[in-house]
């Protein structure tokens, strides 16, 4: 696969064969991330909300929708991206397990960036679920 960039100085990221070289254009590494599509219309409506305790990570009370937990591993380690209200887009690890739920790494400087605080509450919902995106709210305590 490859990413044709126009006007931009080309940079390689992995040396490829003579055959792949192309004008204005680097190739970029496949990776198969499992995706539990369709999408169900119930995921479509998904929104739920939390206190923020800490800026080191946000505890989650149910599960996020599986469309948008991207590369799922056995770990129970997965990454999702968030879209504040800068319309920034933030990759964060969500880590699920049986009772546990929890936004942890990316979430420290998510948190910090939208100054959330303790006591502010988190509403996380689905913003567009065919590019698995979540959009994030804070309201203010």
């Amino acid at each position: 696969m490859f990413l044709c960039l126009t006007g931009s100085p080309i940079t390689i990221v992995k040396p490829e064969p003579e055959e792949f070289e192309y004008e204005a254009c680097i190739p970029l590494k496949e990776e198969n991330i499992d995706y539990d599509f369709p999408v169900s219309p119930d995921a479509a409506d998904f929104s739920t909300s939390a206190p923020a305790e800490t800026q080191t990570y946000l505890e989650l009370a149910v599960d996020l929708p599986s469309f948008s937990v991207r590369g799922k591993k056995a770990s129970g380690k997965s990454i999702v991206v968030l879209r504040d209200s800068a319309m920034k887009r933030w990759p964060v690890v969500y880590h699920e397990r049986s009772s546990f739920r929890v936004l942890a790494s990316g979430w420290k400087a998510l948190a910090e960036a939208n100054n959330i605080q303790k006591g502010d509450t988190c509403i996380i919902s689905v913003e567009n679920a065919s590019e698995s995106l979540l959009r994030l709210e804070i309201n203010r305590k």
